[in-house]
Protein backbone atom coordinates (compact mmCIF):
# COMPACT_ATOMS: atom_id res chain seq x y z
CA UNK A 1 0.00 0.00 0.00
CA UNK A 2 1.39 3.36 -0.97
CA UNK A 3 1.39 6.27 1.40
CA UNK A 4 -1.12 9.05 0.86
CA UNK A 5 0.14 11.88 -1.31
CA UNK A 6 1.38 14.88 0.57
CA UNK A 7 0.03 18.33 0.01
CA UNK A 8 3.16 19.20 -1.95
CA UNK A 9 2.87 16.19 -4.26
CA UNK A 10 -0.87 16.31 -4.75
CA UNK A 11 -1.48 17.70 -8.25
CA UNK A 12 -4.75 19.15 -7.09
CA UNK A 13 -3.16 21.16 -4.31
CA UNK A 14 0.12 22.19 -5.86
CA UNK A 15 -1.07 25.57 -6.96
CA UNK A 16 -3.96 27.96 -7.20
CA UNK A 17 -7.15 27.16 -9.01
CA UNK A 18 -9.36 29.40 -11.07
CA UNK A 19 -8.37 33.00 -10.51
CA UNK A 20 -6.76 32.03 -7.22
CA UNK A 21 -3.61 33.26 -5.68
CA UNK A 22 -2.12 32.14 -2.36
CA UNK A 23 -5.04 32.30 0.02
CA UNK A 24 -3.11 32.28 3.23
CA UNK A 25 -4.27 33.78 6.47
CA UNK A 26 -1.41 36.25 6.46
CA UNK A 27 -1.27 39.64 4.80
CA UNK A 28 1.07 38.44 2.04
CA UNK A 29 -1.37 35.68 1.03
CA UNK A 30 -4.25 38.14 0.75
CA UNK A 31 -2.01 40.45 -1.30
CA UNK A 32 -1.23 37.68 -3.82
CA UNK A 33 -4.94 36.76 -3.99
CA UNK A 34 -5.91 40.28 -5.05
CA UNK A 35 -2.84 40.65 -7.26
CA UNK A 36 -3.89 37.68 -9.39
CA UNK A 37 -7.37 39.06 -9.94
CA UNK A 38 -6.19 42.52 -10.85
CA UNK A 39 -3.68 41.05 -13.29
CA UNK A 40 -6.47 39.17 -15.08
CA UNK A 41 -8.68 42.26 -15.15
CA UNK A 42 -5.85 44.31 -16.67
CA UNK A 43 -5.15 41.59 -19.24
CA UNK A 44 -8.82 41.45 -20.29
CA UNK A 45 -9.05 45.24 -20.44
CA UNK A 46 -5.95 45.33 -22.66
CA UNK A 47 -7.42 42.66 -24.97
CA UNK A 48 -10.75 44.51 -25.17
CA UNK A 49 -9.20 47.93 -25.88
CA UNK A 50 -6.93 46.84 -28.73
CA UNK A 51 -9.84 44.97 -30.32
CA UNK A 52 -12.32 47.80 -29.98
CA UNK A 53 -10.06 50.54 -31.37
CA UNK A 54 -11.00 51.20 -35.02
CA UNK A 55 -13.42 48.28 -34.96
CA UNK A 56 -15.81 50.03 -37.34
CA UNK A 57 -13.03 50.55 -39.93
CA UNK A 58 -13.50 49.87 -42.75
CA UNK A 59 -17.20 50.60 -42.82
CA UNK A 60 -17.77 48.19 -45.69
CA UNK A 61 -18.04 44.41 -45.58
CA UNK A 62 -14.71 42.60 -45.75
CA UNK A 63 -14.02 39.10 -47.07
CA UNK A 64 -16.63 36.54 -45.87
CA UNK A 65 -18.55 39.17 -43.91
CA UNK A 66 -20.51 39.52 -47.14
CA UNK A 67 -22.07 36.14 -46.36
CA UNK A 68 -22.34 35.99 -42.58
CA UNK A 69 -23.27 39.60 -41.78
CA UNK A 70 -25.93 39.68 -44.50
CA UNK A 71 -27.42 36.38 -43.35
CA UNK A 72 -27.37 37.55 -39.73
CA UNK A 73 -29.30 40.63 -40.81
CA UNK A 74 -31.82 38.37 -42.54
CA UNK A 75 -32.17 36.25 -39.38
CA UNK A 76 -33.60 39.30 -37.60
CA UNK A 77 -36.54 39.41 -40.00
CA UNK A 78 -35.26 42.25 -42.17
CA UNK A 79 -36.06 42.38 -45.86
CA UNK A 80 -33.37 40.99 -48.19
CA UNK A 81 -32.90 44.44 -49.78
CA UNK A 82 -32.21 45.94 -46.36
CA UNK A 83 -29.52 43.31 -45.75
CA UNK A 84 -27.90 43.79 -49.14
CA UNK A 85 -29.04 40.41 -50.46
CA UNK A 86 -30.01 39.90 -54.07
CA UNK A 87 -31.88 36.68 -53.30
CA UNK A 88 -34.47 35.85 -50.67
CA UNK A 89 -32.73 32.97 -48.91
CA UNK A 90 -29.69 32.45 -46.70
CA UNK A 91 -26.35 32.36 -48.51
CA UNK A 92 -24.25 30.54 -45.90
CA UNK A 93 -26.60 27.61 -45.25
CA UNK A 94 -23.55 25.31 -45.48
CA UNK A 95 -22.71 26.32 -41.90
CA UNK A 96 -24.99 25.87 -38.85
CA UNK A 97 -26.82 28.98 -37.64
CA UNK A 98 -25.40 29.71 -34.17
CA UNK A 99 -22.46 31.86 -35.30
CA UNK A 100 -24.77 33.97 -37.47
CA UNK A 101 -27.20 34.36 -34.58
CA UNK A 102 -24.33 35.72 -32.46
CA UNK A 103 -23.52 38.23 -35.20
CA UNK A 104 -27.23 39.06 -35.36
CA UNK A 105 -27.17 39.87 -31.64
CA UNK A 106 -24.61 42.59 -32.31
CA UNK A 107 -26.66 43.93 -35.22
CA UNK A 108 -29.72 44.02 -32.97
CA UNK A 109 -27.90 46.22 -30.45
CA UNK A 110 -25.75 48.45 -32.65
CA UNK A 111 -27.64 48.36 -35.92
CA UNK A 112 -26.88 46.96 -39.36
CA UNK A 113 -23.48 48.63 -39.65
CA UNK A 114 -19.82 47.73 -39.30
CA UNK A 115 -19.89 48.05 -35.50
CA UNK A 116 -22.96 45.83 -35.25
CA UNK A 117 -21.45 43.21 -37.54
CA UNK A 118 -18.24 42.85 -35.53
CA UNK A 119 -18.96 43.54 -31.86
CA UNK A 120 -19.96 39.94 -31.06
CA UNK A 121 -16.62 38.75 -32.40
CA UNK A 122 -14.89 41.16 -30.01
CA UNK A 123 -16.83 39.79 -27.04
CA UNK A 124 -15.92 36.19 -27.87
CA UNK A 125 -12.33 37.21 -28.65
CA UNK A 126 -11.91 38.73 -25.20
CA UNK A 127 -13.76 35.78 -23.68
CA UNK A 128 -11.27 33.45 -25.36
CA UNK A 129 -8.43 35.24 -23.53
CA UNK A 130 -10.15 34.55 -20.21
CA UNK A 131 -10.96 30.93 -21.04
CA UNK A 132 -7.36 30.33 -22.13
CA UNK A 133 -6.09 31.77 -18.84
CA UNK A 134 -8.47 29.58 -16.84
CA UNK A 135 -7.62 26.48 -18.86
CA UNK A 136 -3.87 26.96 -18.45
CA UNK A 137 -4.36 27.59 -14.73
CA UNK A 138 -6.38 24.41 -14.33
CA UNK A 139 -3.80 22.35 -16.16
CA UNK A 140 -0.52 23.70 -14.78
CA UNK A 141 -1.51 25.39 -11.50
CA UNK A 142 1.04 28.06 -12.37
CA UNK A 143 0.04 31.70 -12.59
CA UNK A 144 3.03 32.64 -14.76
CA UNK A 145 2.06 30.09 -17.41
CA UNK A 146 -1.61 31.06 -17.35
CA UNK A 147 -0.93 34.80 -17.54
CA UNK A 148 1.61 34.32 -20.33
CA UNK A 149 -0.80 32.10 -22.27
CA UNK A 150 -3.56 34.70 -21.88
CA UNK A 151 -1.18 37.45 -22.98
CA UNK A 152 -0.11 35.47 -26.06
CA UNK A 153 -3.74 34.87 -27.02
CA UNK A 154 -4.58 38.54 -26.48
CA UNK A 155 -1.81 39.63 -28.86
CA UNK A 156 -1.81 36.79 -31.39
CA UNK A 157 -2.20 38.28 -34.86
CA UNK A 158 -4.64 35.69 -36.21
CA UNK A 159 -6.87 35.65 -33.13
CA UNK A 160 -6.77 39.45 -33.03
CA UNK A 161 -7.96 39.77 -36.64
CA UNK A 162 -10.59 37.02 -36.33
CA UNK A 163 -12.03 38.72 -33.24
CA UNK A 164 -12.54 41.96 -35.19
CA UNK A 165 -14.47 40.72 -38.22
CA UNK A 166 -17.86 39.09 -38.67
CA UNK A 167 -16.73 35.56 -39.41
CA UNK A 168 -17.46 32.32 -37.58
CA UNK A 169 -14.04 31.06 -36.55
CA UNK A 170 -13.62 33.09 -33.34
CA UNK A 171 -16.94 31.76 -32.04
CA UNK A 172 -15.79 28.24 -32.88
CA UNK A 173 -12.50 28.80 -31.03
CA UNK A 174 -14.27 30.19 -27.96
CA UNK A 175 -16.69 27.27 -27.54
CA UNK A 176 -14.02 24.63 -28.19
CA UNK A 177 -11.68 26.18 -25.61
CA UNK A 178 -14.61 26.36 -23.18
CA UNK A 179 -15.36 22.68 -23.74
CA UNK A 180 -11.76 21.71 -23.02
CA UNK A 181 -11.81 23.89 -19.90
CA UNK A 182 -14.69 21.86 -18.46
CA UNK A 183 -12.91 18.69 -19.56
CA UNK A 184 -9.80 19.82 -17.66
CA UNK A 185 -11.93 20.35 -14.53
CA UNK A 186 -13.28 16.83 -14.99
CA UNK A 187 -9.70 15.61 -15.28
CA UNK A 188 -8.98 17.11 -11.86
CA UNK A 189 -11.79 15.01 -10.41
CA UNK A 190 -10.35 11.92 -12.11
CA UNK A 191 -6.92 12.67 -10.61
CA UNK A 192 -8.51 13.04 -7.16
CA UNK A 193 -10.32 9.69 -7.49
CA UNK A 194 -7.13 8.00 -8.69
CA UNK A 195 -5.08 9.47 -5.82
CA UNK A 196 -7.65 8.14 -3.35
CA UNK A 197 -7.59 4.66 -4.89
CA UNK A 198 -3.78 4.55 -5.00
CA UNK A 199 -3.47 5.69 -1.40
CA UNK A 200 -5.62 2.88 -0.08
CA UNK A 201 -7.45 5.24 2.24
CA UNK A 202 -10.67 3.88 3.71
CA UNK A 203 -13.98 5.26 2.64
CA UNK A 204 -15.51 6.01 -0.73
CA UNK A 205 -13.45 7.95 -3.30
CA UNK A 206 -14.38 11.50 -4.31
CA UNK A 207 -17.31 11.75 -6.68
CA UNK A 208 -16.58 12.39 -10.35
CA UNK A 209 -19.33 14.88 -10.95
CA UNK A 210 -21.46 14.65 -14.07
CA UNK A 211 -21.81 18.44 -14.20
CA UNK A 212 -18.39 19.11 -15.72
CA UNK A 213 -18.77 16.52 -18.46
CA UNK A 214 -22.28 17.75 -19.16
CA UNK A 215 -21.03 21.34 -19.45
CA UNK A 216 -18.27 20.16 -21.78
CA UNK A 217 -20.82 18.36 -23.94
CA UNK A 218 -22.94 21.51 -24.16
CA UNK A 219 -19.90 23.63 -25.08
CA UNK A 220 -18.84 21.24 -27.82
CA UNK A 221 -22.44 21.13 -29.04
CA UNK A 222 -22.38 24.93 -29.31
CA UNK A 223 -19.11 24.71 -31.24
CA UNK A 224 -20.66 22.15 -33.58
CA UNK A 225 -23.57 24.58 -34.05
CA UNK A 226 -21.08 27.12 -35.42
CA UNK A 227 -19.05 24.91 -37.75
CA UNK A 228 -18.95 21.19 -38.47
CA UNK A 229 -15.16 21.19 -38.04
CA UNK A 230 -15.78 21.18 -34.27
CA UNK A 231 -16.33 17.43 -34.66
CA UNK A 232 -12.54 16.94 -34.48
CA UNK A 233 -12.36 18.53 -31.03
CA UNK A 234 -15.50 16.70 -29.92
CA UNK A 235 -14.03 13.34 -30.93
CA UNK A 236 -10.82 14.10 -29.02
CA UNK A 237 -12.79 15.10 -25.91
CA UNK A 238 -14.87 11.92 -26.09
CA UNK A 239 -11.74 9.76 -26.38
CA UNK A 240 -10.10 11.54 -23.44
CA UNK A 241 -13.20 11.25 -21.27
CA UNK A 242 -13.67 7.57 -22.06
CA UNK A 243 -9.96 6.89 -21.61
CA UNK A 244 -10.03 8.34 -18.13
CA UNK A 245 -13.05 6.17 -17.30
CA UNK A 246 -11.22 3.04 -18.43
CA UNK A 247 -8.12 4.12 -16.50
CA UNK A 248 -10.06 4.36 -13.24
CA UNK A 249 -11.65 0.98 -13.90
CA UNK A 250 -8.22 -0.62 -14.44
CA UNK A 251 -7.00 0.74 -11.11
CA UNK A 252 -10.03 -0.65 -9.32
CA UNK A 253 -9.62 -3.97 -11.10
CA UNK A 254 -5.94 -4.15 -10.12
CA UNK A 255 -6.82 -3.51 -6.50
CA UNK A 256 -9.36 -6.38 -6.48
CA UNK A 257 -7.22 -8.80 -8.49
CA UNK A 258 -6.77 -12.23 -6.85
CA UNK A 259 -3.19 -13.49 -6.37
CA UNK A 260 -2.00 -16.63 -8.27
CA UNK A 261 -2.09 -18.72 -5.09
CA UNK A 262 -5.67 -17.63 -4.44
CA UNK A 263 -6.62 -18.33 -8.05
CA UNK A 264 -5.27 -21.88 -7.62
CA UNK A 265 -7.21 -22.30 -4.42
CA UNK A 266 -10.35 -20.99 -6.07
CA UNK A 267 -10.06 -23.75 -8.67
CA UNK A 268 -9.91 -26.58 -6.11
CA UNK A 269 -12.94 -28.36 -4.69
CA UNK A 270 -13.60 -27.79 -1.01
CA UNK A 271 -13.35 -30.81 1.26
CA UNK A 272 -16.83 -32.14 1.97
CA UNK A 273 -18.15 -32.26 5.51
CA UNK A 274 -19.39 -35.28 7.37
CA UNK A 275 -22.77 -35.21 5.63
CA UNK A 276 -21.38 -34.21 2.27
CA UNK A 277 -21.71 -30.48 3.05
CA UNK A 278 -19.01 -27.88 2.33
CA UNK A 279 -16.81 -26.89 5.23
CA UNK A 280 -17.68 -23.71 7.01
CA UNK A 281 -15.52 -20.68 6.45
CA UNK A 282 -12.30 -20.91 8.43
CA UNK A 283 -12.42 -24.72 8.64
CA UNK A 284 -10.00 -27.04 6.87
CA UNK A 285 -10.91 -27.43 3.23
CA UNK A 286 -12.56 -24.05 2.90
CA UNK A 287 -11.45 -21.85 -0.02
CA UNK A 288 -11.00 -18.10 -0.29
CA UNK A 289 -13.80 -16.14 -1.79
CA UNK A 290 -13.19 -14.13 -4.98
CA UNK A 291 -13.78 -10.41 -4.64
CA UNK A 292 -17.11 -9.29 -5.99
CA UNK A 293 -16.19 -7.25 -9.10
CA UNK A 294 -19.76 -7.04 -10.30
CA UNK A 295 -20.48 -3.59 -8.79
CA UNK A 296 -17.20 -2.22 -10.15
CA UNK A 297 -17.95 -3.48 -13.65
CA UNK A 298 -21.41 -2.03 -13.33
CA UNK A 299 -19.89 1.30 -12.31
CA UNK A 300 -17.61 1.19 -15.37
CA UNK A 301 -20.52 0.45 -17.68
CA UNK A 302 -22.55 3.25 -16.12
CA UNK A 303 -19.68 5.75 -16.38
CA UNK A 304 -18.95 4.72 -19.96
CA UNK A 305 -22.62 5.14 -20.85
CA UNK A 306 -22.66 8.59 -19.24
CA UNK A 307 -19.57 9.59 -21.24
CA UNK A 308 -21.16 8.36 -24.46
CA UNK A 309 -24.35 10.31 -23.76
CA UNK A 310 -22.49 13.47 -22.72
CA UNK A 311 -20.28 13.56 -25.82
CA UNK A 312 -22.81 12.03 -28.19
CA UNK A 313 -26.42 12.81 -27.34
CA UNK A 314 -25.91 16.16 -25.58
CA UNK A 315 -24.01 17.84 -28.47
CA UNK A 316 -26.60 16.48 -30.90
CA UNK A 317 -29.47 17.96 -28.87
CA UNK A 318 -27.68 21.32 -28.67
CA UNK A 319 -27.04 21.20 -32.40
CA UNK A 320 -30.70 20.50 -33.17
CA UNK A 321 -31.77 23.27 -30.79
CA UNK A 322 -29.66 25.76 -32.76
CA UNK A 323 -31.98 25.11 -35.71
CA UNK A 324 -35.12 26.00 -33.74
CA UNK A 325 -35.90 29.04 -35.88
CA UNK A 326 -35.37 26.96 -39.03
CA UNK A 327 -37.81 24.29 -37.85
CA UNK A 328 -40.41 26.93 -36.97
CA UNK A 329 -40.01 28.69 -40.31
CA UNK A 330 -40.15 25.50 -42.40
CA UNK A 331 -43.12 24.18 -40.45
CA UNK A 332 -45.07 27.37 -41.22
CA UNK A 333 -44.83 26.76 -44.96
CA UNK A 334 -47.84 25.25 -46.75
CA UNK A 335 -45.66 22.27 -47.57
CA UNK A 336 -42.74 21.44 -45.27
CA UNK A 337 -41.21 19.08 -47.83
CA UNK A 338 -41.94 18.20 -51.44
CA UNK A 339 -40.48 14.88 -52.53
CA UNK A 340 -38.22 15.45 -55.56
CA UNK A 341 -37.94 12.87 -58.31
CA UNK A 342 -34.31 11.96 -57.66
CA UNK A 343 -34.99 11.36 -53.96
CA UNK A 344 -38.17 9.30 -54.12
CA UNK A 345 -36.41 5.97 -54.68
CA UNK A 346 -33.76 6.71 -52.06
CA UNK A 347 -36.27 7.55 -49.35
CA UNK A 348 -38.46 4.60 -50.35
CA UNK A 349 -35.53 2.23 -49.82
CA UNK A 350 -34.79 3.96 -46.52
CA UNK A 351 -38.16 3.00 -45.16
CA UNK A 352 -40.38 5.95 -46.08
CA UNK A 353 -42.84 3.79 -47.98
CA UNK A 354 -45.36 5.22 -50.34
CA UNK A 355 -43.47 8.41 -51.24
CA UNK A 356 -43.94 9.59 -54.79
CA UNK A 357 -42.53 12.45 -56.79
CA UNK A 358 -44.13 15.79 -55.95
CA UNK A 359 -45.80 14.51 -52.77
CA UNK A 360 -46.19 17.13 -50.03
CA UNK A 361 -45.27 16.15 -46.47
CA UNK A 362 -45.93 18.17 -43.34
CA UNK A 363 -45.39 17.68 -39.63
CA UNK A 364 -42.52 15.63 -38.25
CA UNK A 365 -42.00 13.46 -41.39
CA UNK A 366 -41.83 16.52 -43.63
CA UNK A 367 -39.49 18.42 -41.32
CA UNK A 368 -37.26 15.36 -40.86
CA UNK A 369 -36.90 14.84 -44.60
CA UNK A 370 -36.35 18.54 -45.20
CA UNK A 371 -33.66 18.61 -42.50
CA UNK A 372 -32.01 15.49 -43.92
CA UNK A 373 -32.05 16.98 -47.41
CA UNK A 374 -30.47 20.21 -46.12
CA UNK A 375 -27.64 18.31 -44.46
CA UNK A 376 -27.18 16.14 -47.54
CA UNK A 377 -26.52 19.32 -49.54
CA UNK A 378 -24.23 20.70 -46.82
CA UNK A 379 -22.19 17.49 -46.73
CA UNK A 380 -21.96 17.45 -50.52
CA UNK A 381 -20.61 21.01 -50.45
CA UNK A 382 -17.91 20.28 -47.88
CA UNK A 383 -16.85 16.97 -49.39
CA UNK A 384 -16.83 17.91 -53.06
CA UNK A 385 -15.92 21.60 -53.16
CA UNK A 386 -13.56 22.15 -56.08
CA UNK A 387 -13.59 25.94 -56.46
CA UNK A 388 -10.19 27.60 -56.24
CA UNK A 389 -9.17 30.79 -54.44
CA UNK A 390 -5.96 32.87 -54.61
CA UNK A 391 -5.53 32.62 -50.83
CA UNK A 392 -6.19 28.91 -50.38
CA UNK A 393 -3.38 26.90 -48.82
CA UNK A 394 -2.35 23.46 -47.64
CA UNK A 395 -2.59 22.66 -43.94
CA UNK A 396 1.14 21.85 -43.68
CA UNK A 397 1.94 25.49 -44.52
CA UNK A 398 -0.10 26.98 -41.68
CA UNK A 399 2.41 26.58 -38.86
CA UNK A 400 5.03 28.27 -41.03
CA UNK A 401 2.69 31.15 -41.98
CA UNK A 402 3.40 30.63 -45.68
CA UNK A 403 0.05 31.85 -47.02
CA UNK A 404 -1.86 34.40 -44.91
CA UNK A 405 -5.24 35.65 -46.11
CA UNK A 406 -5.81 39.25 -47.11
CA UNK A 407 -9.31 40.16 -45.93
CA UNK A 408 -9.22 43.73 -47.17
CA UNK A 409 -6.89 45.92 -49.22
CA UNK A 410 -7.14 49.46 -50.57
CA UNK A 411 -4.19 51.03 -52.35
CA UNK A 412 -5.64 54.43 -53.17
CA UNK A 413 -3.59 57.66 -53.06
CA UNK A 414 -0.24 55.89 -52.88
CA UNK A 415 -0.97 54.42 -49.44
CA UNK A 416 -1.91 50.90 -48.41
CA UNK A 417 -4.79 49.95 -46.13
CA UNK A 418 -5.03 46.27 -45.32
CA UNK A 419 -6.46 43.68 -42.96
CA UNK A 420 -4.42 40.51 -43.25
CA UNK A 421 -5.04 37.28 -41.38
CA UNK A 422 -1.55 36.17 -40.45
CA UNK A 423 0.48 35.18 -37.40
CA UNK A 424 3.43 36.59 -35.50
CA UNK A 425 6.51 34.73 -36.82
CA UNK A 426 8.42 35.38 -33.59
CA UNK A 427 5.67 33.57 -31.66
CA UNK A 428 4.62 30.78 -34.01
CA UNK A 429 8.11 29.67 -34.98
CA UNK A 430 8.99 29.41 -31.30
CA UNK A 431 5.73 27.52 -30.77
CA UNK A 432 6.83 24.89 -33.29
CA UNK A 433 9.79 24.13 -31.02
CA UNK A 434 7.41 24.05 -28.06
CA UNK A 435 5.26 21.48 -29.89
CA UNK A 436 8.25 19.17 -30.21
CA UNK A 437 8.96 19.62 -26.50
CA UNK A 438 5.32 18.83 -25.70
CA UNK A 439 5.53 15.63 -27.72
CA UNK A 440 8.70 14.49 -25.96
CA UNK A 441 7.22 15.23 -22.54
CA UNK A 442 4.04 13.37 -23.45
CA UNK A 443 5.93 10.23 -24.43
CA UNK A 444 7.18 9.74 -20.88
CA UNK A 445 3.86 9.89 -19.05
CA UNK A 446 0.52 11.66 -19.06
CA UNK A 447 1.09 15.27 -18.11
CA UNK A 448 -0.75 18.57 -18.54
CA UNK A 449 1.38 19.00 -21.66
CA UNK A 450 -0.24 15.83 -23.01
CA UNK A 451 -3.69 17.38 -22.67
CA UNK A 452 -2.56 20.49 -24.56
CA UNK A 453 -0.89 18.44 -27.29
CA UNK A 454 -3.95 16.21 -27.73
CA UNK A 455 -6.28 19.21 -28.02
CA UNK A 456 -4.03 20.88 -30.58
CA UNK A 457 -3.31 17.76 -32.64
CA UNK A 458 -7.00 16.82 -32.83
CA UNK A 459 -7.79 20.17 -34.43
CA UNK A 460 -4.80 20.44 -36.74
CA UNK A 461 -3.77 16.98 -37.98
CA UNK A 462 -7.11 16.05 -39.63
CA UNK A 463 -6.74 19.01 -42.00
CA UNK A 464 -3.56 17.43 -43.43
CA UNK A 465 -5.73 14.73 -45.00
CA UNK A 466 -8.32 17.12 -46.48
CA UNK A 467 -8.04 17.73 -50.21
CA UNK A 468 -10.67 20.46 -50.63
CA UNK A 469 -9.61 24.15 -50.66
CA UNK A 470 -8.43 25.25 -47.22
CA UNK A 471 -7.51 28.60 -45.67
CA UNK A 472 -5.02 29.70 -43.04
CA UNK A 473 -7.75 30.94 -40.68
CA UNK A 474 -8.99 27.35 -40.22
CA UNK A 475 -6.18 27.20 -37.62
CA UNK A 476 -8.04 29.64 -35.36
CA UNK A 477 -9.52 27.15 -32.83
CA UNK A 478 -6.18 25.33 -32.46
CA UNK A 479 -4.14 28.48 -31.76
CA UNK A 480 -4.96 28.84 -28.01
CA UNK A 481 -3.52 25.37 -27.35
CA UNK A 482 -0.46 26.16 -29.44
CA UNK A 483 0.13 29.24 -27.32
CA UNK A 484 -0.50 27.44 -24.01
CA UNK A 485 2.21 25.00 -25.06
CA UNK A 486 4.57 27.87 -25.82
CA UNK A 487 3.86 29.46 -22.43
CA UNK A 488 4.61 26.17 -20.69
CA UNK A 489 7.86 25.84 -22.64
CA UNK A 490 8.94 29.37 -21.77
CA UNK A 491 8.24 28.67 -18.12
CA UNK A 492 10.38 25.53 -18.32
CA UNK A 493 13.27 27.60 -19.72
CA UNK A 494 12.72 30.29 -17.10
CA UNK A 495 12.72 27.87 -14.16
CA UNK A 496 15.68 25.70 -15.20
CA UNK A 497 17.97 28.72 -14.95
CA UNK A 498 20.15 27.84 -17.96
CA UNK A 499 18.79 30.90 -19.75
CA UNK A 500 18.60 34.20 -17.82
CA UNK A 501 15.04 35.12 -16.99
CA UNK A 502 15.64 38.53 -18.50
CA UNK A 503 15.93 36.90 -21.92
CA UNK A 504 12.49 35.31 -21.52
CA UNK A 505 11.06 38.67 -20.50
CA UNK A 506 12.89 40.32 -23.38
CA UNK A 507 11.38 37.82 -25.80
CA UNK A 508 7.86 38.61 -24.56
CA UNK A 509 8.51 42.35 -24.88
CA UNK A 510 10.33 42.39 -28.20
CA UNK A 511 8.99 39.27 -29.87
CA UNK A 512 5.39 39.91 -28.88
CA UNK A 513 4.71 43.54 -27.96
CA UNK A 514 7.13 45.22 -30.37
CA UNK A 515 6.11 42.94 -33.25
CA UNK A 516 2.46 43.68 -32.47
CA UNK A 517 3.12 47.41 -32.68
CA UNK A 518 5.03 47.02 -35.95
CA UNK A 519 2.36 44.91 -37.66
CA UNK A 520 -0.67 46.56 -36.05
CA UNK A 521 -1.41 48.82 -39.08
CA UNK A 522 -1.91 45.88 -41.48
CA UNK A 523 -3.99 44.03 -38.91
CA UNK A 524 -6.42 46.89 -38.28
CA UNK A 525 -6.78 48.75 -41.60
CA UNK A 526 -4.56 51.73 -40.73
CA UNK A 527 -3.33 53.65 -43.77
CA UNK A 528 0.47 53.43 -44.18
CA UNK A 529 2.95 54.33 -46.88
CA UNK A 530 3.14 51.78 -49.69
CA UNK A 531 6.88 51.27 -49.24
CA UNK A 532 6.40 50.52 -45.55
CA UNK A 533 3.67 48.04 -46.45
CA UNK A 534 6.04 46.33 -48.93
CA UNK A 535 8.68 45.98 -46.20
CA UNK A 536 6.14 44.34 -43.90
CA UNK A 537 5.31 41.85 -46.64
CA UNK A 538 8.75 40.32 -46.18
CA UNK A 539 7.96 36.82 -47.50
CA UNK A 540 8.07 36.85 -51.35
CA UNK A 541 5.77 34.81 -53.55
CA UNK A 542 6.84 31.26 -54.45
CA UNK A 543 5.29 27.95 -55.41
CA UNK A 544 4.59 25.36 -52.72
CA UNK A 545 2.92 22.17 -53.84
CA UNK A 546 1.12 23.70 -56.81
CA UNK A 547 -0.29 26.61 -54.79
CA UNK A 548 0.96 30.13 -54.23
CA UNK A 549 2.79 30.88 -51.03
CA UNK A 550 3.97 34.23 -49.74
CA UNK A 551 2.48 37.24 -48.01
CA UNK A 552 1.48 39.40 -50.96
Amino acid sequence: MTSPPTKESDPLKSGPGLLEGTKGNNKRGRHHWWEARWAVVILLAFAAIIRYVRLAEPEELVFDETYYAKDACLYLGNLPDTCGLTGTTEQSYVHPPLGKWLIAAGIKVFGNNSMGWRISAVVCGVGLVLVTYLLAQRLFKNRWISMTAGFLVATDFLLFVQSRIAMLDIFLAFFIALGFLFLAIDREKVVAVRAHLDSGEPGPPPVRSLVNRLAAGVAFGLALSVKWSAVYALAAAALLGFGWTVGLWRIRRRQTRVSPAEESALGEESAPGELGEESAPGEEGSRPQAPDTGPRRSALAKDALVTALVFGLVPLVVYLFSYTEWFVRENSRPCAYTVPAQSAERYFSAGFYGLVEGECLNGVPGLALNFADLHDRVADYHLHLTATHPYQSKAWTWLFILRPVSYYYDGAYGNSVEIIGMANPAVWYAAIVALIWLAVRSLRSWRPESFVLAAFAAQYLPWLAVSRPLFFFYMTPAVPFLLIGLAAGLNRIRRRGKVPRRLVLGYLVVGVLVMTVIFFPILSAISIDYELWRRLMWMPMFDCGGLKCGWI
